[in-house]
């Protein structure tokens, strides 16, 4: 969502200078929490099929 608003306003031409440089910054920590939720709940599946 925050991403796609932020693409409208660049394509719509009513973004400022800069509006995307943020993305990194304040999306990176939440993609990251889910790789390692995703991550421990793959090797939790793995433990239970060798159980």
């Amino acid at each position: 969502m925050n991403l796609g608003w932020k693409l409208t306003a660049l394509i719509q031409d009513r973004a400022p200078n800069g509006l995307l440089d943020s993305y990194h910054t304040e999306r990176h920590p939440v993609a990251a929490r889910v790789l390692a939720t995703t991550r421990a709940q793959s090797g939790r599946r793995s433990e239970i099929r060798r159980g």
